[in-house]
C-alpha cells in the first residue's frame, strides 16, 4: 500500500496574525496526526477545524521549560502550524491553524516523553475576538479625525467643575466644563451608541465646553455630532468649531430654520435651510466647509440638505480654535481638517443607529477589519450576487457570531479551507463550480471505500416551515403546505440581518425548498482503503462543499448512485497508515439548471 508523505511546519518566530510566516519543519519528530474539518450535517454551522499532532519529545526540544532547548522561549500558545501531504510529487495542504499549547507527557518511567499539540483553525482563533462595543466610534476613528470627543464620559455631578471629556483624535484636547453651566449625564442619543451622553442645562446661554489655542492655517473642514435640542424657545447653537475659519450652527424653532454661520476673519456668512427638527428626538448633523469659510454641504440625519446663502457681512474678531456646545444633549462630536465623503457621513449616521445597508461581502470585510486577522487569509464570493444587509450587531458580541449571522443572511456558508483561508460563500456557490460538478467518485468502479456502510431515510433533517428574521426585529414564516400535510410540521428559525421582508421570504423559500422532503442520510465512510496513488491525488485535492458521487453496490438490486456535497473530512495519520473518512449530504444537489434540467423533474429552481 502507498500512502502520502506528510510534512508538519510550525512558525516559531511569528504571531498568529502573520499571513506569510517563516515556517520551520518538525516532521522528523511527528509520531501521529489527526485532522478534522467540517460539520455534522448540512443544517449545522461549520465548526472550527482541529488537529492533533503527537511530537517526540525525548530530547525535550518541545518542552517550554527546557532552557537549553532549540526552541526555548518560542514554544508559545497560538503559534501557527500547517500540515501538508505529498503524493506523486505534488504537495497538498491538509490543515493550517494555531497551536493551543505545549503539554508535556512523560511515560515509561521517564524513558519516553511526548508533546501532544492540540490545534484549531481561524474560526477558533476568531472565537475570542469581539466586535467593538461602539461600531460607530470605531468607524469615526478609522477616518483619522483631528478631534473626536465621544461625549459619553460619565460625569460626577459633585465635581462638575473639574470634569474633563476625553478627545480621541489625532490632536487630543480634553474638553473642560466651565463652572457656570450645570452639566449631567443623559441617555445615549442613538441605539448603537454608548448609553451615556452629555446634557447641558438651560440656565445659561453660553458655551458648555471650550478650549483656545493658537490660530491655525485655513483648511477645509468637516464637523459632525449627534445632538438633541433643549426644550426652551430660544435659538440653540448646538455645535461650533474653527480651524482657520469658524463655523457654528443654530436652530430657529419659531421658523423651523437651520442656520449655519461661517467666519473667516473678515466676513461672516449666513446660510439657511427650512428643516423641522423635533426637539424630542435626537438628530445628527455634518457640516462641510471650504478653507475660504464657505459651506460645501450639510447633512442632517444622513440626508444632504440644500442651504442658501442669506447674507454676507463684514466682521472682525480674533480667530481661535474653539469647540462649543450649548443647552441640550450632545454625543459623538468629531472634526476633520478635510472634507470627508458624503458616504462616510452616512455610514457614521447609520452605524450610530445600528443600521448600515451594504452587501454581504462589504459587511464581511468590515467585521474582519475590526480584528487583526489578515485579509490575505480570507476569501469572499463575487459581488455579482450579494444579499443586502441592514442591521449590524453592537455591544461587543463575538466576531464568529457576527460572521455566522452574515453567512446566514447570505444563505451561504463560512468555513476554513485546508490551506487556512477563512472562506465565505454565496447562496449560489453550492450550485456552481466544484459544488455542481462531481470532483470524485467513491465505491463501485470509483475510489475504494470501507467494507461497512450505513444509510437511512428519516425526518431528522426535514424542515418544512421556517421563521426567517430580518432587520428591525421582523420575521416572516415560509412553509411548504404539501410537506406539512405529508409529514407533519418540522419547523425552525433562521436569524439574519437582511434588509427587507422580501429578501427574507426569498431566502426562506430557498432553504425550505431544499429541505421539505426527507432525504437519505449516509453515515461517514472510509475512502481509498486500497491506498491507490491516483486516489490519494483526488482525495487530497478535495475541499469542503465539493460535490462527490457515491456508488453503493449491494448483492441484491442495482447499484445506487447518489450525489453528495462534502460536509466533513478527517485524516488519521501514523507512520504506517493513513485513514481518511468523509461525510456528505444529498441536500442541495439538485438545482434546476437551464438547458439541462427537465420541466416537471425533481430539480429545484434557485
Amino acid at each position: 500500500m502507498a500512502f502520502p508523505t506528510t510534512q508538519v511546519y510550525i512558525a516559531f518566530n511569528d504571531g498568529p496574525y502573520v499571513a506569510s510566516p517563516t515556517w520551520t519543519e518538525v516532521t522528523t519528530y511527528v509520531r501521529q496526526i489527526n485532522t478534522q474539518r467540517g460539520r455534522q450535517n448540512e443544517l449545522s454551522d461549520f465548526e472550527s477545524g482541529n488537529a492533533t499532532v503527537v511530537l517526540d519529545n525525548r530530547s525535550r526540544i518541545f518542552d517550554p521549560f527546557f532552557t537549553t532547548g532549540t526552541y526555548y522561549g518560542k514554544l508559545l500558545p497560538r503559534r501557527q502550524i500547517k500540515i501538508e501531504a505529498t503524493i506523486s510529487s505534488v504537495t497538498y495542504p491538509v490543515f493550517r491553524g494555531f497551536v493551543e499549547g505545549w503539554p508535556v507527557s512523560i511515560t515509561d518511567a521517564g524513558y519516553d516523553t511526548t508533546v501532544t499539540v492540540q490545534c484549531f483553525d481561524a474560526l477558533g482563533l476568531l472565537a475570542d475576538e469581539e466586535m467593538p462595543d461602539d461600531v460607530s466610534s470605531a468607524y469615526v476613528l478609522s477616518l483619522a479625525p483631528r478631534h473626536y470627543w465621544p461625549l459619553d464620559d460619565p460625569i460626577d455631578p459633585l465635581n462638575i467643575s473639574t470634569a474633563q471629556l476625553i478627545d480621541l483624535g489625532s490632536s487630543p484636547q480634553p474638553l473642560t466644563a466651565p463652572v457656570e453651566v450645570r452639566t449631567s449625564n443623559a441617555p445615549g442619543l442613538a441605539p448603537a451608541l454608548p448609553n451615556t451622553a452629555v446634557s447641558l442645562s438651560e440656565t445659561e446661554y453660553i458655551e458648555g465646553w471650550y478650549f483656545l489655542s493658537s490660530v491655525q492655517s485655513a483648511t477645509d473642514q468637516t464637523m459632525l455630532q449627534w445632538f438633541q435640542l433643549g426644550s426652551g424657545d430660544q435659538n440653540y447653537i448646538f455645535t461650533r468649531y474653527g480651524v482657520g475659519h469658524e463655523v457654528e450652527a443654530a436652530y430657529d424653532k419659531a421658523n423651523s430654520r437651520l442656520e449655519i454661520y461661517t467666519y473667516n476673519g473678515t466676513s461672516q456668512r449666513l446660510y439657511q435651510a427650512t428643516i423641522f427638527l423635533d426637539e424630542f428626538q435626537p438628530h445628527h448633523i455634518a457640516i462641510k466647509t471650504l478653507s475660504a469659510g464657505t459651506v460645501s454641504s450639510v447633512y442632517v440625519d444622513g440626508l444632504l440638505e440644500t442651504f442658501t446663502l442669506a447674507s454676507t457681512t463684514a466682521f472682525t474678531d480674533p480667530l481661535v480654535e474653539v469647540f462649543a456646545v450649548t443647552p441640550g444633549r450632545h454625543q459623538q462630536a468629531a472634526v476633520w481638517t478635510t472634507l470627508i465623503s458624503g458616504v462616510d457621513v452616512k455610514v457614521v449616521f447609520g452605524l450610530g443607529r445600528g443600521v448600515l445597508t451594504e452587501g454581504t461581502v462589504a459587511r464581511f470585510n468590515r467585521v474582519i477589519g475590526y480584528t487583526p486577522f489578515p485579509s490575505a487569509l480570507t476569501s469572499t464570493p463575487s459581488t455579482t450576487y450579494s444579499a443586502t444587509l441592514a442591521e449590524i450587531s453592537t455591544g461587543g458580541p463575538p466576531v464568529t457570531d457576527e460572521l455566522q449571522t452574515i453567512s446566514n443572511s447570505e444563505g451561504g456558508n463560512i468555513f476554513v479551507s485546508r490551506n487556512g483561508t477563512l472562506t465565505l460563500t454565496s447562496r449560489k456557490a453550492i450550485f456552481q463550480g466544484t459544488s455542481l460538478t462531481s470532483q470524485a467518485s467513491f465505491g463501485g468502479a470509483g475510489i475504494s471505500i470501507g467494507t461497512e456502510l450505513a444509510y437511512r431515510l428519516d425526518a431528522k433533517n426535514l424542515r418544512n416551515t421556517l421563521a426567517v428574521g430580518y432587520s428591525g426585529d421582523g420575521s416572516v414564516e415560509v412553509s411548504d403546505s404539501a410537506s406539512i400535510t405529508a409529514y407533519g410540521t418540522a419547523g425552525g428559525s433562521w436569524s439574519t440581518q437582511l434588509s427587507s421582508v422580501a429578501d427574507a421570504e426569498t431566502l426562506g423559500e430557498l432553504l425550505v425548498g431544499f429541505s421539505a422532503t426527507p432525504a437519505v442520510v449516509i453515515d461517514p465512510i472510509q475512502v481509498n482503503v486500497s491506498a491507490a496513488d491516483a486516489s490519494w491525488t483526488t482525495i487530497l485535492g478535495l475541499e469542503l462543499l465539493n460535490r462527490i458521487t457515491l456508488n453503493v453496490v449491494q448483492q441484491v438490486g442495482a447499484t445506487i448512485t447518489m450525489s453528495q456535497i462534502l460536509q466533513s473530512i478527517e485524516h488519521t495519520i501514523t507512520p504506517d497508515r493513513w485513514i481518511t473518512t468523509i461525510n456528505g449530504s444529498v441536500r442541495f444537489t439538485n438545482p434546476f439548471i437551464v438547458g439541462t434540467s427537465l420541466i416537471g423533474g425533481p430539480d429545484l429552481i434557485v
